[in-house]
């Protein structure tokens, strides 16, 4: 293993605004107009940087693995080669994961491509870099996380948003004011995308998933089952909503019957009226009276408007076993 200190360098919690002047500015602009297009060689998308937003500690050691493939020139000659990182040879010089490496891959490019351009010099001597001191240890900087606000340079911009490089190495999206230019420092609030809402809208799809669950199951669950014995016995189940779920008989006349009406999904009241319905007009109505029996959750008579009427116009006795406790309809 090659001498790699993950503790070398740092990103200085320190800023000092930037008093470029114009030129400076527009060739630093120039400057990041060229690194973007190559970091697209490797297909390095500045939009994924601004996603991944790794912790300071983090960016740290992303910033020293990146100074030693810089340093490093059979590891630098192969990055720039492939236009991709050489995880394997990496991994087999220093002792990262290569899981990191997979992870932050993005992040270890743009750096590498920004610190070993010489023709980059303006965006590099912009990063806020420093030589920790030996024999400290090395914390994650502290932020007032209550504040959103970032300072950096302008490296893409839209209508609206602007893509900003921080001194810390941080790749962020702010609310843009007008008339800013490529390379420009500028300070703004972090523009609130989908990625901020993130947990709120975690939440949201969980509590949706239960409240669907929730009612699947209802919807599904059978609270009582009604059986009406015309010339064909016709068995349906019904669930909390008073909704068909299932209908069935064991004769052929009965199938015809249910295959016709369609009842499933429908309101028992109008299920039980299209039921004695096509039971009188097929004459399945013996006698003119019918048996109606029903297991599980007793049904509320209040509810049968649609079904008590049919039979006092047509003058049909119902003799129902309302779980265990008979009731008569058009008695």
């Amino acid at each position: 293993m090659s001498g790699f200190d993950n503790y070398k360098f740092r990103f200085s919690s320190l800023h000092q605004l930037s008093l470029a002047g114009a030129t400076i500015v527009k060739q630093r602009g120039n400057q990041i107009i060229l690194m973007g297009k190559e970091i697209e060689l490797y297909n390095v998308l500045i939009k994924d940087l601004v996603n991944q937003c790794p912790s300071d500690d983090i960016r740290n050691q992303i910033l020293n693995i990146a100074y030693y493939i810089v340093s490093d020139l059979e590891c630098y000659e192969k990055t720039i080669k492939d236009r991709a990182l050489p995880i394997i040879k990496i991994k087999g010089k220093i002792q990262v994961a290569r899981s990191f490496l997979e992870l932050w891959q993005d992040y270890i490019i743009a750096y590498v491509v920004i610190l070993g351009n010489p023709n980059y010099k303006y965006i590099q001597d912009y990063l806020k870099i420093e030589e920790s001191v030996v024999g400290l240890e090395v914390k994650g900087l502290k932020l007032d996380k209550s504040k959103e606000v970032f300072t950096g340079i302008v490296i893409s911009k839209s209508k609206k948003r602007a893509t900003i490089l921080t001194s810390k190495g941080e790749f962020k999206k702010i609310d843009k004011r007008d008339n800013i230019d490529i390379g420009e420092e500028v300070t703004g609030s972090e523009s609130k995308g989908l990625r901020s809402y993130k947990l709120h809208i975690s939440i949201i799809g969980i509590l949706i998933i239960i409240m669907v669950s929730i009612a699947i199951n209802r919807y599904t669950t059978i609270t009582k089952t009604i059986v009406i014995n015309t010339t064909s016995a016709i068995k349906i189940e019904v669930n909390s909503f008073n909704k068909v779920v299932n209908t069935q008989s064991p004769t052929t006349k009965g199938v015809e019957m249910l295959k016709e009406i369609q009842i499933e999904d429908k309101g028992m009241d109008e299920s039980l009226y299209e039921i004695l319905k096509y039971s009188l007009k097929n004459e399945m109505i013996p006698t003119n009276d019918v048996l109606i029996t029903v297991s599980g959750e007793m049904i509320d008579f209040e509810t049968l408007e649609e079904t008590k009427k049919f039979l006092e116009d047509n003058d049909i006795m119902v003799k129902f076993n309302n779980s265990g406790n008979e009731h008569y309809i058009n008695q």
